[in-house]
């Protein structure tokens, strides 16, 4: 007995329903993708151009033009103590020596500070005097190498006295200048209107430090001799500053001892 088979019943309407639908189905997901499509990739391409951007700028930044700073002054250097002292000599209207040869109507002057009056010039009048020589002496309270190298007080003394021997001691009031090499061009002006035989320039005898005006007068103050007071041990009057009559006396015999020739003979 064969197996009857039941006939396929067909219907048209739902065939074309379907094949309409996944028609759509089909066009509809092409829209979509062609939609994304058309937003995702030009978004990417912006990103893309924007990190190129990015890339260009900092491989190859604008050049930048500094603004050029202006020029710096700077000083000029401060002459050396070796071509001062050349200079000076040169300028010396006749050649003054370190070493004073007093005797017979020989000329000393002696002048300076206030610590030439205490002791050191009234010693020096009676060893100059002992050998037939004159003293005359100006010791200027507060003085200092300003005022000595500027005015007319200078001037007239070596005017009316022509000395033949000149003894210098300044320096007293400017042992704690902040600068004392701006006083170098003043001693260089003293010594240079001096146009003697013999010259010494002693310094100060120092009580309580310095800030370098015995170095600066002993540079400048060739061709006359120097002589450095703090060799020696000056006593001190009452002030505890000036030397006392037998300090400033005990400091004029030091200089007169290496200043004056044949200084042991009276």
């Amino acid at each position: 007995m064969g197996i009857r088979r039941r006939p396929i019943r067909r219907f048209p309407e739902r065939d074309g329903w379907l094949r309409l639908s996944t028609t759509l189905l089909v066009v509809g997901a092409l829209f979509v993708l062609t939609a994304i499509r058309s937003v995702v990739l030009p978004s990417h391409g912006v990103r893309n151009a924007r990190a190129q951007n990015v890339t260009k700028t900092t491989a190859s930044p604008a050049p930048v033009t500094a603004t050029p700073k202006p020029p710096v002054a700077t000083a000029a250097p401060a002459p050396t103590a070796t071509a001062t002292a050349t200079a000076t000599a040169t300028a010396m209207p006749a050649a003054a020596s370190p070493f004073a040869a007093i005797g017979n109507g020989t000329h000393v002057l002696v002048f300076g500070d206030s610590f030439v009056a205490a002791g050191f010039a009234q010693q020096l009048k009676k060893l100059v005097e002992a050998r037939g020589g004159a003293v005359k002496f100006d010791a200027w309270t507060s003085s200092t190498t300003i005022a000595w190298a500027g005015g007319s007080r200078l001037n007239n003394l070596l005017a009316t006295f022509k000395p033949d021997v000149v003894i210098i001691s300044i320096g007293a009031n400017e042992v704690f200048l902040p600068a004392p090499e701006s006083r170098a061009q003043f001693v260089r002006s003293i010594v240079k209107r001096l146009g003697v035989q013999a010259c010494m320039w002693v310094g100060t005898p120092l009580w309580k430090g310095e800030t370098g005006i015995t170095a600066v007068t002993k540079a400048n103050a060739y061709p006359c001799g120097f002589f450095d007071s703090n060799s020696i041990e000056v006593e001190r009057g009452t002030d505890k500053i000036h030397p006392s009559a037998k300090g400033g006396a005990a400091w004029a015999d030091a200089v007169w001892s290496v200043f004056v020739k044949d200084a042991a003979k009276p």
